[in-house]
C-alpha cells in the first residue's frame, strides 16, 4: 500500500484530533471526579469548626475554654465531641501567637449555631471559620483576595462572593468568570 506524504499526514492529523477530544473528555472526568470527593469530604467536615484567637496556656483545659466562649460570649449550648491545638507547638516560632483550635460538635445544629452566632465577636481576636478542605481553602483565599474579604463568606462549607450579585464559587473557572460580570442594572 503506497500512500503519499499528504495521505499519511492527514491520516496522522486525524489521529491527533481524536486523542486531543479524548484527552479533553478524560480532563472533564477527572474535573468531575475531583469536585465529588471535594464535595464528600466536606460534607464529613459539616460537623467542625475551627476557631482562631484563643489564648493558650500551659495547663488549658480546652473543653471549659470553649464551653466558656459558647455560653457566655455567644449565648449557645452546644455539645463538644473532640477538640484540639492544630499544628505543632514549636517555642520559637509560637511564643506571639496562638495556634488554632479544631472543635468537632455531636451534629451540625450544634456547628450551626455556634457558626451563626460568630458575629458576636466582631472587634475581638477570636475568628470562626468553618473547616474547609484543602481545595475549598484555597479558592477562599483567592476569592477574599480578588473581591476583598468583606464580600466573600462562607456558609454549609460553599464560598459565596457579592460581586454586583451573589455568586457560588465552585472554581477558579467561577473567579474568572465572576470577575468579568457587569453590574446589574436595578
Amino acid at each position: 500500500m503506497n500512500l503519499t506524504i499528504q495521505e499519511l499526514l492527514d491520516k496522522l492529523q486525524t489521529r491527533i484530533e481524536t486523542l486531543e477530544n479524548k484527552i479533553l473528555e478524560m480532563q472533564d472526568i477527572h474535573e468531575d471526579l475531583l469536585s465529588q470527593i471535594d464535595e464528600l469530604t466536606q460534607k464529613k467536615r459539616n460537623h467542625n469548626l475551627i476557631i482562631h484567637g484563643i489564648p493558650e496556656s500551659p495547663d488549658e483545659s480546652l473543653d471549659l475554654k470553649l464551653q466558656d466562649l459558647f455560653t457566655r460570649r455567644l449565648g449557645v449550648q452546644c455539645d463538644i465531641v473532640k477538640c484540639f491545638r492544630l499544628d505543632r507547638k514549636e517555642p520559637c516560632e509560637r511564643s506571639a501567637q496562638t495556634r488554632p483550635v479544631f472543635v468537632k460538635f455531636k451534629n451540625d445544629r450544634d456547628q450551626k449555631c455556634v457558626y451563626y452566632v460568630k458575629n458576636k465577636l466582631k472587634g475581638s481576636n477570636i475568628k470562626i471559620m468553618e473547616d474547609l478542605t484543602v481545595r475549598r481553602l484555597e479558592l477562599l483565599k483567592m476569592a477574599k483576595k480578588t473581591f476583598r474579604w468583606n464580600n466573600v463568606w462562607t456558609r454549609n462549607g460553599d464560598i459565596y462572593v457579592y460581586f454586583h450579585d451573589t455568586f457560588v464559587i465552585k472554581s477558579e473557572k467561577d473567579i474568572e468568570r465572576i470577575k468579568k460580570t457587569e453590574p446589574i442594572d436595578e
